[in-house]
Parts: structure tokens; sequence; C-alpha cells
């Protein structure tokens, strides 16, 4: 008889690989297995739309362990292996080959997929959702078939894969369906960086305008009708409307939902042998004091962290929510490259990347002039150093706002799915003061990482 715990994560991705690596990490000796629904190894989803997409990284650089580390770390890797039910009761999961696996302890890492068109047309061929590998590498081997694309939806996705369109020299339309792109990530503020960024590069915005349907011809796309009445050919669709959270299994098991599987600091779901980690987790905030759900791959992997701590019993907290205060972007049309490192001074304007568990600020970075046409979308993240603000109206503005010795002036727009007034609590406990749109910090609450990452 086989007396040894047996823990099952539900969900191939970046969150359940983290899971089994920190339980091995933590000494659980028992018996792991990660059943992921797609054929490939957990993979990190970030490059699919940036490097991957445009060809500058292979295969095999995006995925979360090399292929051998799962047999050599004694974690049973199920490929192909959707999960249909969860009985709680039995505490046994079932797949679609009719597989029963019995568990001590279970994760929910199922992610999220992408909000479905809902419109005449959605089904033509030539309409692309991204969300795994595989989307990706069709959208690639399109690009290189195609010369025009309307992409709906102006969020990452549509901007990033938009980018990468461009390169392959394509043109691009891109459907906004509000004032501006990200601007209900970003705020009024900063979201026009990103309208300059890819008007300069060629991509053709329509603001406040949507597709109503897609046209057709012998069951491939042809073009795209607009709410304003105006008919765009293009060969190619891509769909970016946002992700759902997948929350069928926790749902049909009797587990609470609320936007996602309500889970405690602990990661715990209303089962307390189940837990759940990464975008379906509607997670416990106690610095908040209440739920938040985060969709990022950031949020994906700390989580899954915290999840494998949990469920080995040990009094693991997820206590912090994903804060970017943010003054540059992330990659697009060639944007952080060739930047050089300098040092950072009180006065500076710099870039606040996200807090640390000990409630310190985790990282920043100031902007600074480059030789890059854009200089002033920021420092590369993979600098060690910090990177001053050395513009004379920079300096002008540090002096006028009465910046006091031993404070560094930030003047920055916050992407994350809390609120400001959830931000500014959050920023208080470190001695944050915000004071006329500015942010007001003790120097000494900074440090610089490394940015390296772990395989």
């Amino acid at each position: 008889m086989n007396t040894q715990p047996s823990f099952v994560i539900v969900g191939g991705g970046m969150a359940g690989a983290l899971a089994a690596q920190t339980l091995r990490e933590e000494g659980f000796d028992g018996m792991i297995t990660l059943l992921g629904q797609e054929p490939n190894a957990p993979y990190e989803r970030p490059p699919l739309s940036k490097d991957y997409l445009q060809g500058k990284a292979d295969r095999d650089s995006i995925f979360v362990q090399p292929a051998p580390w799962y047999a050599e770390h004694a974690v049973e890797l199920s490929l192909n292996s959707a999960v249909t039910s969860v009985e709680p009761a039995s505490r046994t999961v079932t797949t679609a080959a009719g597989e029963r696996l019995s568990y001590d302890k279970l994760l929910l890492a199922t992610g999220s997929k992408p909000r479905r068109l809902d419109l005449p047309g959605a089904d033509l061929d030539g309409v692309y959702y991204l969300r795994n590998v595989e989307d990706s590498e069709c959208i690639k081997i399109e690009f290189g078939r195609a010369k025009r694309v309307v992409i709906i939806g102006a969020g990452w996705i549509g901007l990033e894969t938009a980018a990468a369109a461009r390169a392959a020299g394509l043109e691009v339309m891109l459907l906004v369906s509000g004032d501006l792109p990200l601007q209900h990530v970003l705020g009024p503020e900063a979201a026009p960086t990103f309208d300059e960024l890819h008007r300069s590069h060629g991509v053709d915005l329509r603001y406040r305008t949507t597709a109503v349907e897609i046209a057709g011809r012998q069951g491939a796309v042809t073009g795209v009708m607009l709410s304003d009445g105006a008919p765009i050919d293009a060969d190619m669709i891509i769909v970016g409307v946002g992700v759902a959270p997948r929350t069928e299994l926790a749902a049909a098991a009797g587990l609470k939902i609320d936007n996602g599987i309500v889970v405690d600091e602990h990661l715990r779901t209303s089962d307390p042998d189940i837990f759940a980690a990464g975008d379906i987790a509607q997670t416990y905030s106690p610095r908040l004091g209440r739920h938040i759900r985060v969709e990022h791959w950031a949020n994906a992997r700390r989580q899954g962290a915290v999840a494998a701590k949990s469920m080995l019993d040990q009094d693991a907290v997820d206590v912090r929510p994903f804060v970017l205060l943010h003054r540059s972007v992330r990659p697009q049309h060639g944007v952080h490259r060739r930047h050089r490192p300098g040092r950072l001074r009180p006065g500076d304007l710099p870039q606040v990347r996200r807090t640390r568990s000990d409630d310190r600020l985790r990282a920043l970075r100031a902007a600074h002039p480059c030789r890059h046409e854009h200089q002033h979308l920021g420092c590369c993240r993979r600098h060690r150093t910090i990177n001053p603000v050395s513009t004379p109206d920079q300096r002008r503005e540090s002096r006028q706002s009465g910046n006091p010795a031993g404070h560094l002036v930030i003047k920055a727009q916050v992407r994350c799915s809390l609120g400001a007034q959830d931000v500014a609590t959050i920023l208080s406990e470190v001695g944050v003061r915000i004071e006329s749109g500015l942010f007001r910090v003790p120097a000494e609450s900074f440090f610089v990482p490394t940015h390296r990452r772990t395989r």
C-alpha cells in the first residue's frame, strides 16, 4: 500500500510549473502529478506576443523548465490531459481519457481563455486569437502571407501584435473602443505615449471604433465592417479583447466563485484541500481587506510558489498585490534597447515596479535620455543600475515641487487592477506621501534588482 501523499496540479502553465518546483525545493518527497491540457510542457506566455512571434526567440527559450527537469525531480508530467471533473468528496480528479487520480492536496492553476467575438463572420478562417504557442506560430506564418491585418482590441496583446505585424511589413489597423490605447490601465496621462509610439511606426489607430461584422468569401476573411459604417479590407484579423478565468471545473465542484475562484491569503479555496493560483485566483489581500484577481505572469509565478508552501501546511501568505508605477513601456517597435546605465540621485524621476513582501518597494528605474529615437520611454529592464533623468525640464520640475532632501520625487502612472485609493494605502505603508500628483518616497526605501531569471 502506497502511504506517500499525492499532490495533483491541474494546469500546465507558469503557476503550475512553479508550484511543482517549489514543492521539491521545500523537501516534499511525495507524488506530484502535473496535468496539462496542451501538448507542450509548461512555458512562459509573454514571449508569444513579442520575441517569439517576431522570430527573435527559439521555441526552447520559452519553457519554464528544461525538458529533463520533470523526470529528474520525479514530477509526473501528463500532457494532453484535460481534466473534466473534480470530486472533492472522494478527493479525485477525472481526465478526458477517463483516468481517475486521487489526491491529498489539489492545486487548480487552469489560467484564463480569450474572450471570443460574438458577431457575424467571427468563425471565418483568418480570425486569430493569441493564447498558446500554437496560436503564436499560426499568426507568425500568416504574417508571411498577409498584406493587411486589422487588430480588434488595444490592450497589451493588441499593441504587441501590432508591433510584430509592422516589423513583418504588414499594413496594420488597430481598433480602439475607447479614446486611447490602454487608457483603462495607464490612465489619460501615460496612454498617449502608446498612441505616439504606434502612429510613428505606421499603425493606423481608429478610436471609438469597433467591428460589427467580419466579411468573408468562400469561408475566409476578406475584411471587416466598422461601427461607423466603413468597410475595411483585410487578409487577417487578430482579436485581443481580454480574457476570462477558467473556472468551470471549480464551479462544477461546488467551490466558491466570484470573478474567479475565491481563495484566502494562503490561496486555499472553500475546500481546505483545494488551492488555486494565477489568473483564476480571486485572492484575499490582508493589506487591502478585500479580494483581488490579477492577470499577470509575475502574479502567476509568485502564487505558484505560495500555493505550494500552503499545500505543505506552511504559513505562506500572498500579501503582495501587483503594483506597477509606470513611466516606460513593454517592448514594442524595438523600444528598450541600447540604454546607458547611470546613477540615481535624489530629485530624479524613477519608475517603481512593484512592492516587496517586507513592505519595501522592490525595484525602480529612472527614465533617461538615450540615443534611441524613443528616448522618453525609459530604460531597459536588463540593466542592474539606475539611470538618471537629466533633462533641464525634469530637474526644474523637481526643484519647483519643493522636494525635501532625502526623498525621491516620482511622477508616474499606476498600472494594476487596484483602485487609486488602494494604491495610496499600500504606498503610505512604505513612507510614500502623495502631494499634487507626485509620490514622495524616502530614498532609503529603494534598491536595484538584478532581474536574473531562475530556471
